[in-house]
């Protein structure tokens, strides 16, 4: 707000002690006030689109934040062993542990176990021991905590909400728990909200099945089983409030260490984890939307520049008059710049509201996405907001209003008084003033420089602007010599070549290209098709003519903007702007649901079906493999590890790690994107497996999944891989690189790699298997095995599901960007609004020539058609560039192939034009019913 008032004080300055700058800018607001809010109208979108962008990012990290509340509480750290006699010690070293930092330890047993009740199953769910009264304690709130009454007796259970809406039971219901090859039944007594501790749950579900059980029942069900053993904690408690006691983990997590020793144990920032995540996936979304919602700002913009030049235009003899009384070039910019402000700060406020129902209503549609997918990963969204990103929302929009209406001041000031006041339109310059040709020069030597650092740096975004300066700087001394359409043409075609071209160039550097950036390229590839099509319009409208066997109406309609070159080409822009990023994302996501088989094939190998289930109660992966119909059972250790010491890897990330024997090898695994030195994809596994010190990563290894990957870790890099429950570590170099992980295996490492890490906790529960009816056997897996937790999927039903999870994305994205061609449609009526008022003298004529009213309104459809064709060819060609161009790299993980959706792209530019066209209806309605006697008297 303090630069919201900085930058206000000339302004308000002109409208506070400058009464007749204050008359000018005011007074044509006030004469005609729906013209006025047509402007705001078009303002207040730029405005509405960034706080929409900051509002997303709000939600998200509100909604993935609020896991610390439901999933962990007063829970900042947790101290993990592998078994119960493993953790006896630690429990006995921190129950005696004393620091001003915190204010509460917490023993708690765990295991993992498939609970029943009433037909109905929970094949991931825990059983947890604690003692209910310390638990109540811990952390000094026990509202916070989620725990209440007393600890369960033996037979009874205290369940959480979620297992008891996935069972679909209540109080006094019976529950069956499978776990290391036992039963036991037990009578629900309470049901727990979801809170603290009795939400407790790691990892990256949010379904969090818990049943808390009398203390030793966890150790009777597990003695002399050889599945994965409990897991025994100690949960901690930093002082202050759930999201404050963050701050002092590094503290806290010192000094456990320093109590605890050299004993097996590892110590999870999990609050502190889960808050980075929320901050993480808040930044992303922003950054995502904000980034592609500049093509519809940058929209916007074109349009306040055409509102202005035409406000100019229509008071062109006026301000001659005001020049030639003696009112300074400075006067002239004060009043049309206050004019403008006042313009941006109504526009900014309204932006910002309705940049938060735009939030609110894209978040709606989120939430029925994310609501869709399955209970492990459901993201419930809560919409929220911070004031910091709605003001920053309103600053960038009003800022941007401002910068464009000063800049627009200054370029309009400067007209011929004489030429003005007789409204005679300035012929242009043949050659370029000398001090163009000096400024191009400057900006060629950037560009020079930004190409050579670039080059040494390989940097796609230095790569693609450096020779663009220079092009752009060049041509004004260039044009000094040779005819200003040849210099001008010549370097739009070469930057529209050099736009395509960066990409294998940058590639070939070895630069990692972000497909964020890809923006950058989609705005020097309009910006340069609009350069190129302004400097042939007559051309253009050559042929249209003769196409149209010189049809007056369409000569008509084809007249002004050809005279009016510079206004055609904002409107043009505008289009072409909204078309193409429109366009891009409908090809992004026709390419992705193209890919289905291939996909499928890469993540399979020579299997079709995925397994798991508990690790504390596995399935029997031989006797299945001796079934009927069975080929073949690979199984899998799958752990969760904290990935440290990488590359580009500022604080540890927990990630998955899975570990494969011989059998996962011999039934053919799935492809590698990169095999290193390897001959084939079976000698780079057999590789990894023979040297515990190899691991294969995927493409999207440490990225944050689900967005394009940023990889910083490659074949040959080495990191350090930390076991979550006993702490173990081992450091691994890269030996292959996979494409996407669908099947969500983590760093793929072998099994005597895996044991060295986890030890007792190396126990396969998860399998691939191939088999004559995957579909049937996919089916009918959870019913047989449900004592195991057993689940399973078709390989190609997994990837069917994050691909449709993806379109849906997609979608969501379309509708978003759908606010672009909102901005160009308005633009297009607004200018027509403008085009027919100042141009009532001219219809008046036409009128009283003898045209009729209906050849009138043809003229002005047919100049909008004539603006909306040509950028909408412009924007989906040039998307279509540019999305080829995206398939030569590796910015989506894998290699995908171009593909073109005709269907939706046809109803994309069909939904435009006759957008366009209807938006023109109005306007060319009301000039056709122009009265010429009224139109051609001297005074309105």
């Amino acid at each position: 707000m303090i630069i919201v008032a900085l930058v206000s004080c000339p302004f308000l300055y002109v409208l506070a002690r400058r009464p007749v700058l204050r008359r000018l800018a005011l007074r044509n607001a006030v004469r005609r006030p729906r013209e006025t809010l047509l402007v705001v109208l078009g303002s207040l979108l730029g405005t509405a689109i960034m706080t929409g962008s900051f509002v997303i990012g709000d939600t998200f990290d509100a909604s993935v934040r609020r896991g610390a509340y439901e999933q962990l509480g007063p829970i900042d750290e947790v101290v993990s062993s592998n078994g119960i006699a493993a953790g006896a010690p630690i429990r006995a070293s921190l129950g005696a542990f004393h620091d001003a930092n915190v204010d509460g330890v917490l023993p708690l047993t765990l295991t993992r176990a498939a609970i029943a009740a009433d037909g109905f199953a929970a094949a991931k769910a825990q059983l947890l021991e604690t003692d209910f009264d310390a638990a109540r304690r811990f952390g000094g709130d026990s509202h916070a905590t989620g725990i209440s009454g007393a600890t369960p007796r033996p037979g009874e259970a205290v369940i959480g909400h979620d297992l008891a809406r996935s069972l679909h039971i209540g109080t006094g219901s019976t529950i069956e728990a499978f776990a290391y090859g036992s039963t036991v039944k037990l009578r629900v007594v309470r049901v727990l909200p979801k809170l603290g501790v009795a939400g407790f749950w790691r990892g990256d579900e949010t379904q969090a099945n818990n049943a808390f059980v009398a203390p030793g029942t966890i150790a009777t069900m597990s003695t002399g089983h050889p599945g994965a053993p409990p897991q025994s904690l100690v949960l901690v408690s930093n002082r202050g409030g759930v999201e404050q006691g963050a701050r002092l983990t590094d503290r806290v997590d010192a000094a456990l260490r320093a109590q605890l020793g050299p004993a097996k144990y590892s110590v999870e920032n999990a609050k502190r984890t889960v808050l980075d995540r929320a901050d993480a996936a808040g930044k992303s979304l922003s950054r995502l939307y904000t980034s592609l919602g500049t093509f519809a700002v940058l929209a916007g913009i074109l349009l306040l520049v055409n509102i202005f030049f035409m406000l100019a235009d229509e008071r062109k003899s006026e301000l001659g008059m005001l020049r030639a009384l003696g009112l300074r070039r400075a006067s002239l910019v004060g009043a049309f710049a206050a004019e403008g402000w006042c313009y941006a700060v109504i526009s900014a406020i309204a932006g910002t509201f309705a940049g938060l129902g735009l939030g609110r209503v894209l978040m709606a549609a989120a939430s029925k996405l994310f609501g869709s997918r399955s209970n492990d990963d459901r993201l419930t969204l809560h919409f929220a907001f911070k004031w910091a990103s709605v003001q920053r929302g309103m600053v960038v929009g009003f800022l941007i209003a401002v910068a464009t209406v000063l800049l627009t001041s200054l370029w309009l000031s400067r007209f011929n008084i004489i030429q003005a006041i007789r409204d005679i339109n300035e012929p242009a310059r043949r050659r370029p003033r000398r001090r163009a040709s000096y400024a191009g020069l400057a900006a060629a030597v950037v560009g020079l420089s930004l190409t050579l650092a670039g080059v040494m740096a390989a940097s796609f975004l230095a790569l693609m602007l450096g020779p663009v300066l220079v092009l752009v700087g060049v041509t004004p001394a260039i044009a000094r010599n040779v005819p200003r359409t040849i210099a001008t043409t010549g370097a739009a075609v070469a930057v529209l070549v050099w736009a395509v071209a960066a990409v294998p160039v940058a590639l070939a550097l070895g630069g990692n290209i972000d497909v964020l950036l890809f923006t950058v390229q989609g705005l020097v590839l309009v910006g340069a098709a609009v350069v190129l099509v302004a400097q042939h319009q007559e051309a253009v409208g050559h042929v249209i003519g003769r196409l149209a066997k010189r049809s007056l109406r369409v000569r008509l309609g084809l007249a002004y903007p050809l005279a009016r070159r510079f206004r055609t080409s904002m409107t043009l822009g505008m289009f072409a702007l909204v078309v193409f990023i429109l366009v891009m994302v409908s090809v992004f996501a026709s390419m992705f649901s193209g890919q289905l088989g291939k996909f499928t094939r890469d993540a399979s190998g020579g299997y079709n079906v995925v397994v798991e289930s508990n690790p504390s109660n596995p399935v029997p992966f031989d006797a299945l493999a001796r079934e009927r119909g069975v080929r073949a059972v690979a199984p899998l250790v799958t752990t969760n590890v904290d990935i440290t010491s990488a590359p580009g890897l500022s604080e540890a990330r927990p990630w998955e790690a899975t570990a494969y024997d011989a059998r996962f090898i011999d039934h053919g695994p799935p492809a590698l994107d990169d095999r290193g030195t390897a001959p084939t994809d079976g000698d780079a596994y057999r590789r990894v497996l023979a040297n515990p010190d190899l691991a294969i990563i995927d493409k999207f290894f440490l990225t944050g999944r689900g967005g394009p990957p940023h990889q910083s870790v490659h074949i040959g890099d080495t990191f350090t891989a930390v076991d979550t429950i006993g702490g173990a570590r081992h450091t691994f170099t890269v030996a292959a690189v996979a494409p996407n992980d669908f099947l969500q295996n983590g760093v793929l490492v072998g099994l005597p790699a895996m044991r060295a890490l986890s030890g007792a906790s190396s126990v396969p529960s998860r399998a691939y298997v191939d088999v004559g009816d995957p579909t049937r056997f996919a089916d009918r897996f959870a019913g047989r095995f449900l004592p195991n937790g057993g689940k399973a999927d078709t390989i190609r039903h997994v990837v069917q599901v994050q691909l449709a999870n993806q379109q849906q994305f997609f979608l969501l994205m379309r509708g978003y960007l759908a606010l672009g061609l909102v901005v160009g449609v308005a633009g297009i009526g607004v200018i027509m609004v403008r085009a027919v008022r100042e141009r009532r003298r001219q219809v008046g004529v036409l009128r009283a020539l003898g045209f009729q009213a209906r050849a009138v309104r043809a003229a002005f459809v047919v100049e909008s058609a004539f603006v909306a064709v040509e950028g909408v060819f412009i924007g989906t060609a040039l998307a279509l560039v540019c999305a080829w161009s995206i398939t030569l790299t590796d910015a989506f993980g894998s290699d995908i192939a171009f593909r073109v959706p005709i269907g939706s792209i046809a109803i994309l530019v069909l939904g435009t034009l006759l957008c366009a066209l209807a938006a023109t209806f109005a306007p060319a309605r009301s000039a056709s019913r122009i009265e010429p006697a009224v139109a051609l008297r001297l005074a309105d």
